[in-house]
């Protein structure tokens, strides 16, 4: 019996929607070769209005419109555009109440050839390939993905490509289950203004290529960042080094090898190269509060090194203090500078240290560990809440609680006035994980925002070591009390209000 409200009449509970949507990369890349950024935007939001089948979408220009700055004559001309090139398809009437949209996946597959042709009709109706030359047109088709043959040698049509499917999380088109009141603008409609419907390519790219499990954000065997680094000092099983931020790099030859393009004879004068549009793609998702760099004490250099610890989260070129991970690099940091007699004032040193990041870092690696690299991940901010980042937030707390206590047992045996600073980060770290973890994007010029206007590089030093901390020490946030013993019950009530950290900061699992 349906529940009554005070009026009599049947009160319905609103439809909810999962907290994430499937996108076919391919087929979002021929959206986006349109050249049209209001089209692909529009894309994306009748993708996450599909149902199960990820297909059939029940959004429309209202959808659109609400998600994006397109009015409605936009919203309609953008899916008019979708429709003629046959990426969309109605299956209800256009002005019908209760749209349903088909969104087809496109044919990647090479056309099939005639005799090829002629024997997957042949073998739709039953028959298998017998002479040679059917069973040479059986391993072409094969070839291009319009046979199949199974271990017992049968042969059979395929009716269409495999998918390869990007999963988006519904943060993308508004709250965690994609709803919007049409005051905050989207993510998706952040990077539509930038008016290179690449850069949402770029979006979808990354989300397809992102493992937080298993690679702690984006694969890095494709996009990375390199750090310069120089040995320090050794004392005991330790070595101090000292990493210089150099440049992030683009592996072509791969998934994201439509983002390259040569550039013209004009434009290589201005220093341009291939990889210039990938990595504007990318500086756009950052000014949009999609993409965040993690940044990792590594075994080496390779892509596929194992991690040691994490050092920083860096949004929009600065430091996020209210990060796990950076909260880890601080006590790092702070270890380090305890460790070094390069300074009376080992305080004053770390703080000094502490400023240079994220473009600088001072660390404390096991002294067998050669080759000890720093290298940077990007990460996707916006998270589903799947078992796979379940486990990635699991490991990664659990990494923290014994990287902290390892690392404050140093601070504490060789300089303890550094543990106050690092300890009080620690204490707060459940209140400020409870804040949006979304920085709200204003003008990329405004230099709180933009790391374009970032503070001036170790170099503007003047005649400072380009490894050395500045000489100056800006204003820092006055240490609270030392809060060590109870570094365990503050990880151990964070982890039990996990879920709580998640609504309120935007990450899912």
């Amino acid at each position: 019996m349906a529940r009554l409200t005070e009026a009599g009449k049947g009160a319905k509970r609103p439809k909810r929607r999962g907290h994430m949507f499937l996108v076919d990369v391919p087929t979002f890349a021929k959206v986006c070769s349109l050249g049209d950024a209001d089209a692909s935007a529009a894309y994306l939001i009748l993708a996450a209005g599909t149902g199960p089948d990820n297909r059939t979408s029940t959004w429309s220009r209202e959808a659109i419109n609400k998600r994006t700055a397109l009015n409605w004559r936009k919203a309609d001309g953008a899916m008019a555009k979708l429709e003629q090139n046959g990426l969309i398809r109605w299956l209800s009437g256009k002005g019908t109440r209760k749209p349903r949209i088909d969104l087809p996946p496109v044919e990647t597959r090479q056309p099939m050839q005639k005799h090829v042709a002629a024997l997957a009709s042949r073998i739709a109706q039953g028959e298998q390939p017998r002479t040679a030359p059917e069973k040479a047109a059986a391993t072409l088709g094969r070839q291009q993905g319009w046979l199949a043959c199974d271990d017992a040698g049968v042969w059979s049509c395929v009716p269409s490509r495999p998918a390869k499917m990007a999963f988006l999380p519904m943060e993308l088109v508004g709250d965690a289950f994609g709803a919007t009141d049409n005051t905050a603008t989207t993510i998706v409609d952040r990077i539509r203004k930038s008016r290179d419907p690449m850069a949402l390519q770029l979006l979808v790219d990354l989300y397809a290529l992102q493992d937080l499990a298993e690679q702690g954000g984006v694969d890095r065997q494709h996009y990375y960042t390199k750090f310069d680094r120089e040995t320090g000092p050794a004392t005991g099983s330790l070595q101090l080094w000292k990493f210089e931020r150099g440049g992030e790099w683009v592996a072509w030859n791969g998934p994201l090898d439509h983002h390259r393009r040569e550039p013209t004879a004009s434009e290589k004068k201005q220093g341009r190269n291939a990889g210039s549009d990938f990595f504007d793609r990318a500086r756009v998702l950052a000014d949009a509060g999609a993409l965040e760099w993690v940044y990792y004490l590594a075994e080496d250099d390779s892509p596929t090194s194992p991690l040691i610890y994490p050092a920083a989260v860096q949004r929009h070129g600065k430091m996020v203090w209210t990060e796990l991970e950076s909260i880890v690099g601080g006590y790092a940091t702070r270890a380090a500078c305890a460790l070094s007699h390069d300074a009376a004032d080992k305080l004053d040193y770390a703080k000094r240290w502490e400023n240079c990041a994220p473009s600088n870092f001072l660390l404390p690696a096991d002294r067998l560990a050669r080759q000890a690299a720093l290298i940077g991940i990007p990460r996707l901010r916006h998270r589903a809440r799947t078992s796979n980042a379940s486990r990635w937030r699991q490991e990664l707390v659990e990494g923290a609680k014994s990287n902290i206590a390892m690392l404050r047992g140093i601070i504490a045996e060789n300089a303890p006035a550094l543990l106050d600073e690092a300890d009080r980060r620690f204490a707060d770290f459940n209140d400020a994980s409870k804040k949006a973890s979304t920085l709200h994007q204003c003008d990329i010029n405004d230099t709180s925002q933009s790391g374009k206007h970032s503070s001036p590089s170790l170099r503007d030093g003047g005649g400072e070591n380009e490894f050395s901390p500045p000489a100056h020490d800006p204003d820092s946030p006055d240490a609270g009390p030392a809060t060590g013993g109870v570094m365990d019950r503050r990880m151990a009530a964070w982890m039990a209000d996990a879920e709580e950290h998640f609504r309120a900061a935007g990450e899912r699992f």
